[in-house]
């Protein structure tokens, strides 16, 4: 493995600004320009990225820095973890599920993804350690975190779940749109219809009868 050794470096050092703040710009940069179509691959596609960096890192772990020895400590299911795996669910969600799902995991990218990057980055002793290759696999993590953040947080984002959900329906009867009304909920003021037909009950409650 490529166990390349360096001087461990400190926060806020040239080594944090430069590298920390070059990272984070292209994060941005790429999630603006992505986020101007729509791009069903781009989340999946990081999550197979950060899988493969994951096991590398472990194997790292294992092998170099611990000896043949497995630490628990970096077992990945921590808070920056977490998006991988919702990465990497996406492609399995299928059409006939309510959009509400994708929507769920969209929203919490936005706010966890995001918020994780950039906390680790405003505080990134845990990201530098005494190999290059953790170090920049540390960093690297975090800005792709931000870029999915930052994906799923520009306003186009907001309706490319349900507008992919209502293009892989093949009898789509559009999007349902329904008056503001305290007696709904926010979610239901614009979702795909599939081969449904939808009505509302005297109690603003929206009903669906499959259609044949």
């Amino acid at each position: 493995m490529s166990s390349w050794p360096m001087r461990t470096p400190v926060p806020y050092s040239g080594f944090h600004l430069v590298f920390g703040g070059a990272g984070i710009l292209a994060a941005i940069f790429l999630a603006w320009k992505l986020s101007r179509s729509t791009h069903p691959q781009v989340l999946p596609a990081c999550g197979l990225i950060l899988a493969v960096s994951e096991i590398y890192k472990q194997g790292f772990l294992y092998h170099i820095v611990n000896g043949g020895q497995y630490d628990w400590w970096y077992f990945p299911f921590q808070l920056c973890s977490i998006p991988m795996y919702l990465c990497l669910l996406l492609p399995f969600m299928k059409p006939r599920m309510s959009c509400r799902c994708v929507k769920a995991v969209h929203t919490f990218l936005q706010d966890f993804a995001l918020l994780g990057g950039v906390m680790a980055l405003a505080e990134p002793s845990g990201l530098m350690h005494p190999y290059l290759v953790l170090t920049l696999h540390g960093f690297i993590w975090h800005f792709i975190l931000i870029f999915i953040g930052l994906y799923c947080a520009l306003p186009v984002w907001a309706d490319k779940a349900c507008l992919n959900s209502r293009i892989r329906c093949p009898f789509s009867a559009g999007v349902l749109r329904l008056p503001p009304s305290s007696m709904w909920h926010p979610i239901l003021m614009e979702m795909p219809i599939c081969s449904t037909s939808a009505h509302i009950t005297p109690m603003g409650r929206l009903s669906f009868i499959r259609l044949p």
